[in-house]
């Protein structure tokens, strides 16, 4: 993760078609905090599902949230 200057955070994603994916297009992916390590503190799994998968997860979650950046493009906290 890279945070600029400009407020515009970045994050590298994995090559999708070295990681069993034709493409990220038309996906949510959710980011699931793994438990801490001696070696990194934050470490994540990234998934690609559809959106009834992320309905499920947050029906079954105690609190989500739904957010909007000014461009438009939705995302959330299911926790």
């Amino acid at each position: 993760m890279r945070f600029g200057n400009n407020e515009m955070d970045k994050i590298n994603l994995p090559i999708p078609e070295q990681n069993g994916l034709d493409s990220y297009d038309h996906s949510y992916l959710l980011f699931t905090r793994l438990a801490p390590d001696a070696e990194a503190a934050d470490r994540f799994e990234l998934d690609a599902t559809d959106e009834r998968a992320v309905r499920d997860l947050k029906s079954a979650a105690v609190n989500s949230l739904d957010l909007t950046m000014a461009s438009g493009r939705r995302y959330g906290l299911i926790f």
